[in-house]
Parts: C-alpha cells; structure tokens; sequence
C-alpha cells in the first residue's frame, strides 16, 4: 500500500521594511510550491513464533523440585546436569516415559531418589534449580548422556561405582552405559 502525502511549502515575504516607529514590516505568506511524496511504508517483518515448549509448567515444577533436593550447594552445571539424567532417563527405554515418573520411580520397592524417599522432592526450589531445570529441559546435557549420578563420598552402592563415568561435575560423578 502506498501512502501520498502532500506538502505544502510556503514563502514568507516581507512586505514593505522596518517602520520609523520600530513596528515590524507585513509579513505576507504566499503559497510556492506543492510536493507530492511517494513513501513506500517499511515492509511488515514477518512476527517470528517462538515454538511452545515440549514440556508442561508442571515438569518443570517436578524437575526443579528434584535438582534442588539433589543438587542444591553444587554448581549450576552440575544443576544442570541432575536434570539432564532425568531426562535421559525419559528417553532411555528401561525407565518410565515422563518426568514425574521417573522421578517417583520405584525399583525393588525403593526409589531410585532418595529426596523422594524422604519427603525433601516437596521443598520449594530455588530460582537457580528452576533455571537450571529451563536449560535442561531446553536440551543441554553437560553429562554425556548419563543414566545416573552420585557422590562417591556418600553412595552406598558398590555397583553404581561399576558404571562407566561420563562426567564429573561438582561432587557428583555422572555414570551409564
């Protein structure tokens, strides 16, 4: 769509000069020219969609409960990365299909996380376990595809330490197949 815009241009003229009193000469306004423009208005840009997320307020609110209660006083890498072994987990076929599943998975009677065995999944996370819990369910995995996590200086089990170490961040070692 074009738009035509008129301008008006004006000449002030003085009509006769300064009188003896002082007094300002007439100032005559003459009409002088018309200009038409031509203005092409600025394309519209296209409005660039951010595609909606792949995953609902309440994995989100999931995955940062358990990156607070398992990574709280670790590094936000390492935040990061507890979110990134859930969601491995997700996608590995040897564990449940959601968030909230693998979360509250049971093996043998007992949960594969310890803060849900013991009530700590249901504190309130912090902005950086939230935003940690963002990037990693934006697809950041600073674990190289880890299945699991733990920190040798308080892990029970003999057989997690059997697992091949992907990753050392913080005071966790992320370990899979």
């Amino acid at each position: 769509m074009k738009k035509m815009i008129a301008m008006l241009t004006t000449f002030l003229s003085f009509a006769g000069t300064m009188g003896a009193d002082g007094s300002s000469p007439e100032v005559v306004e003459e009409p002088c020219a018309v200009q038409i423009l031509d203005v092409q208005p600025k394309e519209l840009e296209p409005e660039i969609q951010q595609p909606e997320p792949s995953y609902s307020e309440q994995d989100l609110v999931w995955l940062a409960r358990i990156i607070h209660a398992e990574a709280k006083g670790e590094p936000f890498k390492g935040k990061v990365a507890v979110g990134a072994v859930v969601l491995n987990r997700v996608e590995d076929g040897e564990f449940p299909k959601s968030i909230y599943q693998v979360i509250h998975h049971k093996i043998k009677g007992k949960y594969q996380f310890q803060p849900v065995a013991n009530g700590r999944i249901h504190n309130q996370p912090d902005e950086s376990s939230k935003e940690a819990a963002k990037q990693a369910l934006e697809g950041t995995d600073p674990t190289n595809g880890a299945l699991f996590f733990y920190n040798p200086k308080i892990a029970r089990s003999k057989w997690i330490a059997t697992l091949p170490q992907k990753a050392v961040i913080g005071n966790h070692v992320f370990a899979g197949s």
